[in-house]
């Protein structure tokens, strides 16, 4: 129990006030917003509470994220909460009592297994929009999701740009994903009976999941990467990028350089 709002163990979610009315609209999804890491490029930031609530600009995080993502086509909201939980869950029953939490008290699952827990215990047939948290960009995310449907079969859609990075998602000809490099070591990984390399973009930490994803997450256990998991998924069936260099994505999880207590690029 947390200021009298009940926490939740063993796989499930707990919704901390009611669900917020959102019209209706013929193409719903879901968004979970991964919220557990540890915050370690962000110390000392993180030294006394979750990456989530460490401010930008004025404003927690978190914030700018649920503020931006909030359209008629969400109909839930998911955030899961590790690190400083109490903390999290606190701020969210405050400022958005309608989100749900996915507890991960006892156990940080990673990206992979904290979206898999998250598809099995909500239990309907809508698509999930994964963003993290500490991703600033004015990515219309609205008419991606108006944009779902017209893509080709795919269990999973990645969001990439063609920015600088030293770690690139590789697509082949078709924008299928067929491997990952590290430029910094030359590791590489590659999707079992891919075709040639023809892409390489920077991930950017959005993506679009088909519930139906969930069977195949039972070979990568309770904690795992979801890029690694992407990786084996793709021999089997289609995992889609999409090219957006029309907008920025900056990466918040990190502490600038030049001042030492911002996150970087704000």
């Amino acid at each position: 129990m947390v200021n009298g709002q009940s926490t939740a163990h063993d796989g499930e979610i707990i919704a901390d006030g009611r669900q917020n009315a959102v019209n209706s609209v013929q193409k719903r999804v879901n968004l979970f917003v991964p919220t557990a890491g540890l915050g370690t490029r962000l110390l000392p930031l993180t030294a006394d509470k979750p990456k989530a609530l460490v401010e930008v600009s004025g404003k927690p995080m978190i914030e700018w994220i649920l503020q931006r993502c909030q359209n008629d086509y969400i109909d839930k909201t998911i955030v899961n909460a590790h690190h400083f939980a109490d903390k999290l869950i606190d701020y969210l029953h405050i400022n958005h009592p309608g989100i749900l939490i996915s507890d991960e008290t006892e156990k940080l699952l990673n990206t992979g297994g904290g979206l898999k827990k998250v598809i099995r215990t909500l239990n309907d047939d809508k698509t999930v929009i994964v963003h993290n948290v500490d991703i600033d960009t004015n990515f219309d995310l609205k008419s991606f999701i108006e944009d779902l449907q017209h893509f080709p079969y795919g269990i999973a859609h990645l969001v990439v740009s063609d920015r600088k990075s030293s770690r690139y998602l590789r697509f082949d000809e078709d924008m299928k994903l067929c491997g990952w490099i590290n430029t910094k070591t030359g590791e590489t990984k590659k999707v079992e009976g891919s075709k040639p390399v023809f892409h390489q973009y920077a991930f950017s930490g959005i993506h679009a999941v088909s519930h139906s994803i969930s069977k195949y997450f039972d070979d990568f256990g309770d904690v795992f990467d979801i890029i690694s998991a992407y990786l084996q998924i793709a021999s089997v069936v289609p995992i889609y990028g999409h090219l957006y260099n029309d907008c920025y994505f900056h990466d918040l999880g990190k502490i600038k350089k030049e001042t030492g207590d911002t996150p970087s690029l704000l």
